[in-house]
């Protein structure tokens, strides 16, 4: 009896911990906005945990999704051929982040630039009680790189 007592306690605390990194891992996931730091326009996109547990995230609004003819915004400089008809809301444009608990950040992903057609190894790290997310997309080191601040957003935009 006493043996599964302390079996059991002990599976409730590993799982406890678990759970816990899980949360703390999860808190990136939700809408930001993000400013083109060169031209100021705005787009909203949406982090979410993948079936694989890494995080993504997608474009789910720009200030501007469409040309002044109308036509929508397209990933014309996308490197992949196959891929420079796809319209930039609903593009997926950061991928495979995984969470480092020891850094408190989300590493060893990579940023997808839609006006350069260039995508920039990134790691990410939440500010200001959650509500700001530090962005710091790079080439070969960190110190190489560029930072913007998206900030987190209650509701999608329309």
């Amino acid at each position: 009896m006493k043996q599964t007592i302390i079996f059991f306690s002990l599976l409730f605390f590993i799982g406890g911990f678990s759970a816990q990194s899980q949360s703390k891992a999860d808190k990136v996931c939700g809408l930001y906005y993000a400013a083109d730091p060169k031209n100021g326009e705005g787009s909203q996109v949406l982090i979410y945990k993948t079936t694989n547990g890494k995080y993504e995230g997608k474009v789910v609004w720009m200030q501007y999704p469409n040309h002044p003819n109308g036509e929508p915004r397209r990933d014309v400089k996308n490197p992949d051929p196959n891929k420079r008809n796809q319209t930039n809301v609903g593009m997926v444009m950061m991928r495979d982040f995984v969470y480092d608990e020891k850094e408190n950040e989300w590493s060893g992903g990579t940023v997808y630039n839609p006006v350069s057609g260039k995508s920039y190894r990134s790691y990410l790290k939440l500010e200001d009680n959650g509500n700001a997310l530090k962005v710091r997309g790079y080439i070969g080191i960190s110190l190489l790189g560029q930072t913007v601040i998206w900030r987190r957003e209650k509701e999608q935009r329309k």
